[in-house]
């Protein structure tokens, strides 16, 4: 075991046996637990019981704008896209239609305080496209863009110029998130989801100097043509920017894709760890404070702060600092969270665009949450922002007397007290250690209802 910074130790023993993922959901329960019995009238009753709290939640808006139109390639020319529509223009009338919507069924008193716009493909949405856009935002719910809180875009760094930096910036957003999918120099021509590294500094450092108030970097870690001492080099270059947050994502290669430059589309898991280690180690010995999940962040954070002040969450795009928001995913495939339950659009032209043509919100499938569901969503929300949980104390908030409501649980998790992984006082308060921290996801899986709950050490 390595003793690391803020309270993490990396033991490549204890992730090669229980393994390297963390908490693979976005929301609790799993999007695979929706049902398509879950329907538009349910969704809008969630939003009508939302609008009578005694205190309304505030509203955080995530709007997906993927690449639409007929395939093309990439600029490696690894790889091909395909849109899931024929022209933006199809997916975008579709879109603003859905603002109007959702924008009439939320009271208006109920404050828009973040604003994220997820999978922004600048190939198919210009500038004026997203201006227009936030417009129509602005005119059917409560927001503001001088009083938003956040205002962030979720773009690929392939598909991203310096151009496309100033024109977001312009329209009022203040944080990028870049997924780079690895950048290496010496890469492949042909690799896939490769990029000149200069080019992704570049651009990162263009973003620092006009001023965006946040950067954020996906960095993926495993890349079957990238070797350590190549992924020093690339930390380091990333390092020099000091992004505010870096999340460090495994490498998910396709075969195909893979095969084609003649390199192994599984790496061993032993070069997985070591990459995950050296980025790990790069992170916190350069002051990063590690979160949780894949997270990393600079100690003046808004989620550090959060996770200080005892407010950190876990929502539908990660950690956030707002807790108490409703979620409300427009675009294709967008999920939301709104009181006790989850609704999830459906993608494609027929699934998404067609309902909303008639008028209709284009909710393919959901879930309302049972009493349990809630239970174990506060316990795995607990885990995966503080790492502390007493589960006598959870169980008492929703009126359980049953003190060994979670006796299974506490079974599975016998091995990870062997193995370090967390500490359990007489049978009820979880402390997961500096140990366990990367393997968090791990614990939050005993307490997964719809799974096997028999995990531990191997």
């Amino acid at each position: 075991m390595k003793p690391t910074l803020n309270s993490a130790v990396f033991s490549p023993e204890l992730i090669a046996r229980y393994g390297i993922s963390g908490w693979p959901y976005p929301t609790y329960p799993g999007v695979q637990q929706f049902t398509e019995a879950f329907d538009e009238d349910q969704y809008k009753e969630a939003v009508s019981l939302s609008n009578g709290a005694l205190i309304p939640n505030a509203l955080s808006l995530h709007v997906a704008l993927p690449y639409a139109g007929p395939a093309q390639s990439t600029p490696t020319g690894g790889i091909t896209a395909k849109g899931m529509y024929e022209t933006p223009g199809d997916y975008l009338l579709a879109l603003h239609r859905e603002v109007e919507i959702q924008g009439s069924l939320f009271d208006s008193d109920r404050q828009v305080a973040h604003l994220h716009l997820t999978k922004v493909d600048p190939w198919s949405f210009g500038s004026d496209d997203i201006e227009d856009l936030v417009g129509s935002i602005e005119r059917h719910f409560n927001l503001s863009r001088s009083t938003l809180s956040n205002f962030a875009i979720n773009v690929n760094a392939l598909r991203t110029s310096r151009n496309d930096l100033e024109d977001w910036q312009k329209i009022g957003i203040d944080q990028i998130n870049i997924a780079t999918e690895g950048f290496d120099p010496t890469a492949p021509t042909t690799a896939p989801r490769a990029k000149p590294r200069d080019d992704i500094l570049t651009l990162l450092k263009h973003a620092r100097a006009i001023g965006f108030r946040s950067i954020h970097v996906a960095l993926t870690y495993g890349l079957p043509y990238v070797p350590l001492q190549r992924l020093n080099q690339m930390l380091g270059s990333l390092l020099a920017i000091l992004p505010e947050r870096i999340s460090i994502v495994p490498c998910k290669t396709s075969t195909s894709s893979a095969q084609s430059v003649g390199i192994d589309p599984s790496p061993p898991r032993e070069k997985a760890i070591r990459a995950l280690e050296a980025c790990a180690s790069w992170l916190i010995t350069a002051g990063y404070r590690y979160i949780g999940a894949d997270q990393f962040v600079r100690p003046n954070d808004p989620l550090a702060q959060a996770q200080d002040g005892g407010v950190l969450c876990w929502h539908p795009l990660g950690y956030g600092a707002q807790p108490g928001s409703d979620y409300v995913g427009l675009g294709a495939g967008a999920i939301s969270q709104i009181e006790h339950c989850y609704s999830q659009n459906a993608v494609g032209s027929a699934g998404f665009c067609e309902p909303l043509h008639h008028h209709h919100l284009a909710v393919a499938r959901g879930l309302v949450l049972s009493a349990d569901d809630l239970l174990r969503r506060r316990i795995i929300q607990k885990l995966l922002s503080f790492g502390v949980v007493d589960l006598e104390e959870i169980l008492a908030v929703a009126g359980i007397s049953n003190k060994n409501y979670f006796a299974l649980e506490l079974e599975a998790l016998a091995p990870m007290v062997k193995d370090g992984l967390l500490r359990l006082y007489q049978n009820r308060r979880i402390e997961v250690t500096a140990c366990g921290r990367f393997l968090s996801g791990h614990i939050c899986r005993v307490f997964d209802g719809y799974t096997d709950r028999s995990i531990g050490g191997q």
